[in-house]
């Protein structure tokens, strides 16, 4: 447990706008999203670099200034418990919320500085804290927050920061319940990424219902190859959609021909091939689309009760062979 409500019993907790990106650690996927925006240049956008590990074991995080003339580029710290003179207070929570409206991450016993500073690690920072203590969400795990509607309590307006206050207090404490409940294991139904946040909090934390009825050894090798398969990147897994299509390799079904409510919303499942006992000791290689198969959710679930599974084309074969028309 994180216990997170520490912070907020204390009044230290801070919410933080930034831009949208995917790890907030200048990769190619940040780059790609400055590119969506039409913006290559990095300057203003130095929370791209808010989740990436310095070489003194620390993150560094950013926020740009309330307005776009760069004007009141200061954090009032006092609001959050010090006095008008400190230059920063120590032992605070920092939300990190896009401006696609998701809670992104956070930083635990966070240091907050009133003006921005510098250093040989960071050009441009108001927040530091020990790499352990930043949590980036997985993309596919991230938290909505209806900031768009002009009198949700956590709505930001023209600002890019957010003190706890009477009136949005109990916004924050549901954030903070939701990040609680983050740590714990998810879910692993590749689908469940495609489900609503109340959709999710009906389901069993567990893995497949069916690996109940596997040996001990068929669940040493199930068990992490399914742990793997629901962490897999939501941009991989979107990317590697679309390029194999939304029909079921086994059977041809299409979600969007059957249910009206799901037309053009290319719903299909994939199922990752290639299982952790086919992976040769610390083999590391990049992933494709001939790593996986799409499949509608009954030829998912019925792929992994094959005995044995190969974790390979094979299953594929052989559940066609199984399958009645």
């Amino acid at each position: 447990m994180n216990n997170l409500y520490k912070y907020l019993e204390n009044n230290k907790v801070f919410l933080a706008k930034v831009i949208h990106f995917i790890d907030y650690a200048d990769t190619a996927l940040d780059k790609k999203c400055l590119e969506d925006l039409k913006n290559s240049k990095y300057k203003g956008h130095y929370e791209i670099n808010n989740f990436k590990k310095r070489k003194d074991g620390k993150v560094y995080g950013f926020i740009s200034a309330n307005n776009a003339n760069n004007c009141n580029n200061t954090i009032h710290i006092e609001k959050l418990g010090v006095s008008k003179k400190d230059s920063c207070i120590k032992d605070c929570l920092v939300i990190f919320i896009s401006d696609a409206s998701q809670v992104v991450g956070y930083y635990k016993d966070a240091t907050i500085y009133r003006n921005l500073r510098t250093n040989r690690f960071s050009k441009h920072y108001f927040f530091e804290t020990n790499a352990k203590d930043a949590i980036l969400l997985p993309y596919d795990e991230r938290i909505d927050v209806e900031l768009k509607k002009g009198k949700h309590p956590l709505n930001f307006g023209k600002a890019q920061r957010k003190y706890v206050d009477e009136k949005n207090r109990k916004a924050v404490s549901d954030i903070l319940k939701k990040l609680e409940n983050n740590g714990k294991e998810n879910n692993l139904y590749q689908e469940t990424s495609e489900l609503t946040t109340l959709e999710n909090n009906g389901k069993e934390n567990n893995l497949y219902q069916e690996t109940s009825e596997l040996t001990t050894k068929e669940k040493k090798v199930l068990v992490p190859h399914l742990k793997y398969e629901g962490r897999i990147h939501q941009i991989v897994v979107n990317k590697i959609k679309k390029e194999k299509g939304y029909i079921c390799e086994v059977c041809g079904f299409n979600f969007s021909d059957h249910y009206k409510h799901l037309e053009n919303s290319n719903f299909i499942e994939l199922h990752h091939l290639n299982m952790y006992k086919n992976l040769k000791e610390n083999e590391t290689r990049k992933l494709t689309g001939d790593d996986f198969a799409v499949l509608c959710s009954n030829c998912h679930r019925m792929i992994h009760k094959l005995k044995p599974i190969e974790g390979n084309k094979k299953d594929i074969e052989k559940l066609k062979t199984l399958y009645k028309k």
